[in-house]
């Protein structure tokens, strides 16, 4: 893939622009002599712009893309010195009739890949000491990924296990930011207990979240 590596300068308008289409990702074509050229495995969001517009995500996919910018900006400047647990932001960009996010590829599927591949698997984690250990060391990644967008204001508001990442490493990343929402205040609970649209997948969110009752857990409930 060709891509410029100043990512956080990407909407600047002093940038270099050049075009780039869908068809040179695999090639590594790019009209401009200046890029740099980096050849790797890489993940690719296709986002059709008609759909977007038909199912009123045109917001989320654009939220999306400014999280990760921010996210990613966060990282490349050094200013976080653990594992964040997220993918970065490579580049992204549009052409008549998609919207493209290309992020670091995890190439192990999705916790809930993993979860079918084992309940077809009877010899899959067959050991109850080895089932433990394997949810003891996901559930802390997960949790030290939430603690790192936490710090960083940001409420993911749809955790669930397709939108858990997987290394063939062992290590997961948690994407799809369509839904976050990234706390301008300094009380992160009375900004979000002024929300009162349900976000989420029914499967997975608390039941005061479905219901809408104003009980004191319900400011706690997209956490």
């Amino acid at each position: 893939i060709v891509k410029n590596r100043d990512v956080k300068n990407e909407t600047s308008p002093t940038k270099r622009r050049q075009r780039i289409r869908i068809s040179d990702i695999s090639t590594g074509k790019t009209d401009d002599p200046h890029a740099h050229h980096c050849y790797c495995h890489v993940a690719i969001k296709i986002m059709d712009k008609a759909q977007l517009i038909r199912l009123k995500q045109t917001r989320a996919a654009l939220r999306e893309r400014k999280i990760l910018t921010y996210l990613t900006e966060i990282l490349d400047d050094g200013e976080y010195k653990r594992e964040p647990f997220v993918p970065r932001l490579l580049m992204s960009f549009a052409d008549e009739s998609s919207l493209y996010i290309v992020s670091e590829l995890c190439d192990g599927g999705t916790l809930a890949d993993l979860f079918r591949h084992a309940n077809s698997d009877a010899q899959s984690l067959s050991n109850h000491e080895e089932r433990n250990q394997w949810a003891r060391h996901i559930s802390a990644q997960i949790v030290c990924g939430l603690e790192f967008l936490h710090s960083m204001r940001i409420i993911h508001r749809d955790l669930k296990p397709d939108m858990v990442l997987l290394l063939s490493s062992g290590s997961v990343k948690l994407a799809d930011f369509g839904s976050a929402i990234q706390v301008q205040s300094d009380n992160m609970e009375e900004e979000i207990d002024g929300m009162s649209e349900f976000v989420g997948t029914a499967d997975f969110v608390s039941p005061e979240m479905i219901r809408g009752t104003r009980d004191p857990t319900n400011v706690r409930a997209p956490f």
